[in-house]
């Protein structure tokens, strides 16, 4: 085997013009990992290596006539090790060509450890496939199916929900609002007129406060005047139709056609007919009506003696 050339630790190298197939070169690594060589050609042109060590930050470069130079970089603020060219973190970057020196540069989008992307204002795409939340503006086209308060697809969009009311619901309530109205209408949203009133033909309601007026030209509890007839339901002596508070079985009845009943206790106790006969109950049917000692009317028979006799 043919002795090694170029002395210890050269990398060996193949030779089409010597009887030797390999041999070593002037290429040199030694047991580090250092590497030696006396300079880079290209294209044909040997590139030098300085001949001085560069300082902390400066890269190599050529100086246009063949060598190769360290050198501060252009436009990098000197250090390119303690440069910083970004803003903020999980910035993306972006290229920057012809309008200055530095071909890289940070943009305001920003991506973070969830993968949410952050800071982009306007997005243009041909096409877009995936689950879209938010906004979409001025979107000329879609794929898939939308969820939410608008459900369906692109040709078929449907809106389902409003506020969490179904679609159906604020139709419904649309349309009733539309149509309320001041008048006595069944089924109708009530609408205050001009002056604050509304018709109704029935109100139920338990009313608190103070209230003025007269409702459906009712009479009110004091201090009114009816005018008309007072009609009263017939009653009966047990329970008469005019009562007075804790006597609920004394008042004024007539359940007999055109005949007026005072009642006490449940039981008549004066009457006045279609003819005007007074009935008592506790008179006698025959004899003279007087009172007694004690003030009170009661019946008495007279006997009369026959003359002559």
């Amino acid at each position: 085997m043919p002795s090694p050339e170029g002395g210890f630790d050269s990398v060996p190298r193949f030779s089409n013009g010597t009887l030797k197939l390999i041999k070593n070169s002037k290429v040199y690594i030694d047991d580090n990992g250092n590497v030696q060589l006396n300079g880079i050609i290209k294209n044909n042109n040997l590139l030098a290596w300085p001949t001085t060590s560069g300082t902390l930050g400066q890269v190599l470069e050529s100086n246009g006539m063949g060598g190769l130079v360290f050198a501060t970089p252009i436009g990098g603020g000197g250090n390119v090790a303690t440069a910083s060219l970004f803003t903020a973190d999980n910035r993306l970057v972006r290229t920057d060509t012809p309008s200055g020196p530095t071909n890289i540069q940070d943009s305001g989008i920003t991506i973070d450890d969830s993968n949410n992307i952050t800071g982009v204002n306007t997005i243009t795409a041909n096409s877009f496939n995936g689950t879209l939340n938010g906004n979409a503006a001025s979107a000329t086209n879609f794929t898939g199916t939308l969820s939410g308060d608008v459900t369906g697809t692109q040709n078929a969009t449907i809106v389902s929900t409003v506020g969490g009311q179904s679609a159906a619901n604020v139709a419904s309530g649309t349309v009733l609002a539309n149509n309320a109205t001041t008048h006595d209408t069944a089924n109708a949203i009530v609408r205050r007129d001009a002056s604050g009133g509304f018709q109704a033909g029935t109100i139920n309601a338990n009313l608190t406060g103070s209230v003025t007026g007269s409702a459906s030209l009712d009479v009110l509890k004091a201090g009114d005047t009816m005018t008309g007839a007072l009609t009263m339901p017939a009653g009966s002596v047990a329970t008469p139709s005019i009562q007075f508070t804790g006597s609920t079985n004394t008042g004024i009845s007539a359940s007999t056609a055109n005949t007026l009943s005072f009642d006490t206790n449940g039981a008549e106790r004066l009457a006045i007919g279609a003819t005007g006969t007074v009935t008592i109950s506790t008179l006698n049917s025959a004899g003279v009506v007087h009172t007694d000692a004690l003030g009170d009317l009661s019946t008495h028979i007279e006997q009369v003696a026959k003359i002559g006799k």
